[in-house]
């Protein structure tokens, strides 16, 4: 028994520093807040009346602004420190729902959110990505990444439900509250000591000519593929939507679904730190790219269910690999134009997967077409992510 639980242990990250642990303390909160209502953004749009090609043209928006900004949330990363820039973030989170709120009455604010939606990603994650990419241990970044991963899919398996179940009693007033509560208190655990930072500058046009540069080509290609996230995030839950109506049951279909994905993605940080990572995402791959497949042939709750489910297990065995490969790069070189790097080639994938989709929604409308061919869009990008 005692032998057991030592083998259970070695899934887990044994040397992580304290900026490490402060980190996993303010992920854990903030994403259970973003897990009571990451599932309904969309279809919070949706149900409001507006069209899928006008929920396309949100995205659009943000990730044309989240590009040409990026840099410039480098550049204050850099300035005031990762923590702090973090904690700045989470502030434009809080003003991104509440303006998304304020679309029902003032549709203006349906142009709004996305420029203020780009601001807080380009001062949250590149800053979020260089705290981690520092601070992360030499040999287990594989275990680290995927423990945290397990600790956020656990909001993520009860906070759909909570959320459901808030949007069922009390609607979306209570829930932006609620969120937004849960995002201030996420700062507390990185305030509580002082971040050790020295400033280091930060070129805008220096973050444009590296991504495009012949060394980084299949970088930048590779994470290209991450535009398939936005269409999963975006267009799956309308398409639940459709065959689910009840918010609740929404919540609980994506929780469970994500329990056994945490189940799996446990394992999956142990294989990343002891075999070839590139190996582990190209399995990984393989995987996701059926349960693209698999949203061809959608019947019910149950094959819903069951792809979901796929789909979220597959997707950590590629994130946790790719984000240690990430973090190794970004010791090797400067973290911050590693993860600028990163950012920014994932913004062109997603506003590319966001432009085509709108195009071919208003070429096919007529009942699920749309939906099927952007996921096989969606299935064939995926393949982009074993470039790396």
């Amino acid at each position: 028994m005692i032998n057991k639980f030592h083998h259970l242990l070695s899934y887990l990250p044994q040397k992580m520093k304290t900026e490490v642990r402060e980190l996993y303390a303010s992920a854990l909160i903030l994403y259970f807040g973003l897990a009571l209502i990451f599932i309904f953004e969309p279809i919070y749009l949706y149900r409001l009346g507006y069209s899928l090609q006008q929920i396309m043209m949100f995205w659009v928006i943000v990730y044309a602004v989240y590009i040409f900004i990026l840099p410039l949330g480098g550049k204050v990363a850099e300035r005031f420190g990762y923590e702090h820039t973090i904690f700045y973030g989470t502030f434009f989170w809080i003003l991104l729902y509440l303006c998304m709120y304020l679309i029902q009455y003032w549709p203006i604010f349906f142009f709004i959110t996305p420029i203020v939606w780009a601001i807080q990603k380009s001062l949250y994650w590149p800053a979020y990505h260089a705290n981690f990419a520092k601070y992360s241990g030499n040999q287990e970044e594989g275990r680290e990444i995927s423990f945290l991963t397990i600790l956020t899919s656990a909001s993520y398996v009860v906070g759909p439900i909570f959320g459901g179940f808030i949007l069922y009693f009390w609607g979306f007033s209570v829930l932006f509250i609620v969120v937004a509560i849960l995002l201030l208190v996420s700062n507390v655990p990185m305030l509580l000591t002082k971040e050790k930072f020295k400033p280091v500058p930060v070129d805008y046009q220096y973050s444009f000519k590296r991504m495009f540069a012949k060394e980084n080509r299949k970088q930048f290609l590779a994470y290209m593929g991450f535009g398939e996230e936005i269409l999963v995030v975006v267009v799956w839950p309308i398409f639940i939507s459709i065959f689910i109506t009840s918010y609740l049951s929404i919540g609980w279909l994506v929780g469970v679904a994500t329990l056994i994905t945490a189940l799996v993605t446990l394992f999956i940080g142990k294989w990343a730190d002891r075999i070839n990572k590139r190996e582990i995402l190209k399995i990984g791959v393989s995987f996701y790219s059926l349960s693209w497949v698999l949203r061809l042939i959608i019947a019910g709750p149950w094959s819903i269910f069951f792809t979901d489910t796929l789909s979220r297990a597959s997707k950590n065995t590629i994130n946790v690999p790719l984000q240690a490969i990430t973090y190794e790069n970004a010791k090797n070189y400067t973290i911050m134009n590693t993860v600028l790097m990163f950012e920014m080639s994932l913004a062109i994938g997603k506003l590319i997967a966001c432009l085509a989709a709108l195009i071919l929604v208003s070429l096919f409308s007529v009942g699920l077409i749309p939906f099927y061919i952007i996921f096989a869009m969606a299935g064939a990008i995926t393949w982009l992510y074993v470039l790396l």
